[in-house]
């Protein structure tokens, strides 16, 4: 039996330092993950000296269970941790155990539920930065979307040394995803040669550092497998790095996914985008979006100094099968790619797209913008001018301008309607215009502007600053509330929230399939 402070006792004239570190030694790796769980609230119940030198040591509370046996769990001893631990790095046990499940033989699936899962990250949520390791205690042969999002994101694009979080594959293994359908890895990575799930319908790979990318073979490999069932793709500087800036791609190693109805392509080396162009074959794709991240990344000095010339890749992605199979593309965004001033590559361009609707350009070159009051066959050299229609994009209807100088917009659009009447099967009216820069800060001018574009389309939206729209997953359409951490002044009874005077978790609504 610990004896009491008031005792002469020989623990008691230690002094703090050694026994802070007899504590910290308490939370060193035992046998049992139960026993390193209760260290920490052992010692902080013995007397009033020995609580305060425990809430005085972060990390004396850093490892993270997840577990409750309570019938509504509200994760008590986590949250504490959480809040004591203050940010300290974090060891987290997804802990979903039922004692005694891992013997029915049956084929019952594993009893937890949707709520549980949806409990215990918003717990985490909050502290989703700090986290060294995860572990899973429950194979989830149910889990159908996995995402792991490293902070912040532009760091993992160096090519220098890379922290151990990133340089570490996250552990996700085939057998126990069997099911999955979507993954997201974002700055982060899995053993490539281990992936093996073929029925992803989603799959994203953003910002990873060179070293940290899939070779070509083994992205023919990873994509191959599930290439029949894919419906949306995206790479985010995170595609294999050509050896030439034409992207040079094996004919053999190209795969064609049948059912991708978006492709999303940012790249840091134009040779990302050339190669994953030629890579892939998209005869079903609907959405299409190309980013500069390179220039995105840049302040507004750095692009001022130093403008990036997209054209030779641009050339080089023309030429490949990839845009030849896009055909079917309805909606294409465009940021930071730079052209030069002619409009004759940006036509080329976007002639490419027979279909096109609606037309996104962030901070883009705005030869883009001119080449929509271009005939195409007047600007052609080609033998095939004749199949070119007598009007850029002549299926556009929705135009959205971020970052872009639209002074020439009026003249442009006045151009384009002006084209339009030599065909009359075709209209140059848009139904929407929309308009984003520090321009319109001021509302008059805003008035003039919106009066201007109304004549060229039905609906006007200008504004300074653009905020897209958030992207909702149907399988976590749910907000996660905020927690109100609770005092550590005085001891308190594991469970008893009236002390706490907070309450217990509230239930969340939304879907995890």
């Amino acid at each position: 039996m610990l004896a009491s402070p008031k005792s002469k006792a020989p623990i008691t004239r230690l002094s703090h330092d050694v026994l802070q570190y007899i504590f910290e030694v308490g939370t060193w790796d035992t046998r049992e993950m139960d026993d390193s769980r209760a260290f920490p609230w052992l010692i902080s119940h013995v007397s009033r000296d020995w609580r305060r030198l425990a809430l005085a040591m972060p990390t004396l509370w850093t490892l993270i269970t997840m577990r409750d046996n309570l019938k509504s769990p509200n994760y008590f001893r986590d949250r504490h941790n959480l809040t004591r631990s203050q940010q300290c790095p974090l060891t987290v046990y997804i802990d979903l155990r039922i004692p005694g499940w891992e013997h029915i033989i049956d084929g019952s699936v594993h009893p937890f539920t949707e709520s549980v899962v949806q409990r215990m990250f918003w717990v985490l949520s909050e502290h989703m930065q700090r986290p060294i390791s995860m572990f899973q205690l429950q194979p989830s042969t149910r889990l159908e979307h996995f995402e792991v999002e490293r902070d912040p994101h532009s760091s993992s694009l160096d090519l220098g040394d890379q922290p151990t979080d990133v340089e570490a594959p996250v552990a996700l293994d085939t057998d126990s995803a069997s099911a999955l359908k979507s993954l997201s890895l974002t700055g982060t990575h899995i053993d490539w040669t281990q992936f093996s799930f073929a029925n992803l319908s989603r799959l994203t790979i953003a910002y990873l550092p060179i070293n940290m990318r899939p070779s070509v073979e083994i992205l023919c490999s990873t994509i191959g497998k599930c290439a029949n069932r894919l419906e949306y793709l995206k790479f985010y500087g995170a595609a294999p790095v050509a050896e030439t800036a034409e992207g040079d791609v094996d004919p053999s190693h190209s795969i064609t996914l049948p059912h991708v109805q978006e492709f999303v392509l940012g790249y840091v080396h134009p040779s990302e985008m050339v190669l994953l162009a030629k890579l892939f074959i998209f005869p079903a794709v609907k959405k299409l979006m190309i980013c500069d991240i390179g220039r995105a990344l840049m302040t507004a000095d750095h692009r001022a100094r130093f403008p990036l010339d997209g054209s030779i890749d641009l050339e080089a992605l023309l030429l490949g099968t990839g845009i030849v199979s896009m055909s079917s593309v309805q909606e294409l965004a465009i940021e930071g790619l730079q052209l030069p001033a002619s409009p004759t590559l940006a036509l080329k361009f976007l002639n490419s797209f027979p279909r096109l609707g609606s037309l996104v350009l962030h901070d883009a070159s705005p030869t883009f913008v001119d080449a929509l009051a271009v005939a195409p066959r007047s600007d052609s050299s080609t033998s095939d001018s004749e199949s070119l229609p007598s009007l850029t994009c002549p299926l556009l209807r929705d135009l959205k301008l971020v970052d872009m100088n639209v002074a020439a917009l009026d003249a442009i659009l006045t151009t384009r309607r002006s084209l339009a009447t030599l065909n009359a099967e075709v209209s140059a009216r848009l139904a929407s215009i929309s308009v984003y820069g520090k321009a319109f800060r001021d509302e008059d001018m805003r008035q003039v502007a919106k009066d201007t574009f109304l004549s060229h389309a039905d609906t006007v939206v200008l504004g300074e600053h653009y905020q897209p729209e958030p992207s909702l997953h149907e399988y976590a359409a749910w907000e996660i509330p905020r927690y109100s951490h609770a005092t550590d002044d005085v001891a308190i009874e594991d469970g008893d929230l009236s002390i706490m005077g907070e309450q217990p978790l509230p239930v969340l609504t939304g879907a995890l399939a």
